[in-house]
């Protein structure tokens, strides 16, 4: 506590003045100020030593940590350009991905900012990668996305990514089928359904495009060979496609058929001549 002095300055006031109420607070602010001292490494404490209230103390480690209003709300800005930048990769895990997620989370509530469940449900099924896409849609038709919490979300992807990575089920000896468990988690089963299907679909499609490029059978080869042509008299293709009738038909285009039938004939006679 401080009193002013006949020149109107403000001074401390002699301890064996204060009255009880300042007792109390003069006690409650040197067990305030101990817990700040024992809280903090050495080197933050070097800022607070020469501070006399915890509440002086308090303020100035505020304004080291977390800066000026204009400082904290950039930090917010960039936590939240964070969040939404945030990706899983192919190798991280359920486990991994959303302890980073909700680790961010948690950072963002330090600056008075607080992502509810629902979005950070969204959030965590837009960014799952392509080998869980069978499950996340199996989990959109039969659960209600935004009723769920975000713990409950994550044990569910969790327990199937088990299930991906330890392939349980029974396979039928000689037929290669997987059995279903009767236990098994329905969102599971649809989106094993699901994936089981679109693997046939694009079997299907394969199969289409091979047959399109297939080779014809050696019969079919077998039987162009005894066909003849009648021009040149060989085997293997028709008049129309004549090496012969093709060249002809190249030396007379410049000239009308009839010039062209004459210079051949004349051609002939003098070649049997």
């Amino acid at each position: 506590p401080t009193v002013l002095d006949a020149a109107g300055v403000r001074l401390p006031k002699p301890e064996e003045t204060w009255t009880v109420d300042e007792l109390k607070k003069a006690k409650y602010n040197s067990k305030a100020l101990s817990a700040i001292h024992s809280s903090v490494t050495k080197k933050t404490f070097e800022l607070i030593q020469g501070c006399e209230t915890a509440k002086e103390a308090w303020d100035l480690l505020q304004l080291h940590f977390e800066g000026t209003q204009k400082v904290h709300n950039s930090r917010k800005d960039m936590l939240a350009t964070r969040f939404e930048n945030l990706k899983m990769e192919e190798y991280e895990s359920i486990s991994d991905f959303s302890s980073k997620l909700k680790s961010l989370s948690q950072e963002v509530v330090t600056l008075g900012k607080r992502y509810n469940d629902t979005k950070l449900v969204k959030k965590f099924l837009r960014c799952l990668p392509a080998k869980f896409m069978a499950y996340k849609s199996a989990l959109n038709v039969s659960h209600n996305t935004e009723e769920l919490s975000f713990g409950e979300v994550v044990g569910m992807l969790h327990a199937h990514e088990m299930e991906l990575e330890s392939a349980t089920g029974d396979i039928i000896p000689g037929e290669g089928i997987l059995l279903e468990s009767d236990d098994e988690d329905p969102v599971s089963l649809l989106a094993r359904r699901f994936d089981r299907a679109l693997r046939k679909v694009e079997q299907g499609q394969s199969k289409r495009r091979f047959r399109l490029i297939k080779k014809p059978p050696e019969a079919d080869i077998a039987k162009m060979y005894e066909v003849q042509c009648y021009e040149c008299k060989g085997f293997g293709h028709f008049k129309t496609e004549c090496p012969s009738v093709k060249i002809r038909e190249i030396r007379c285009w410049p000239y009308p058929a009839g010039v062209c039938e004459q210079s051949e004939a004349k051609q002939t006679k003098l070649y049997a001549y």
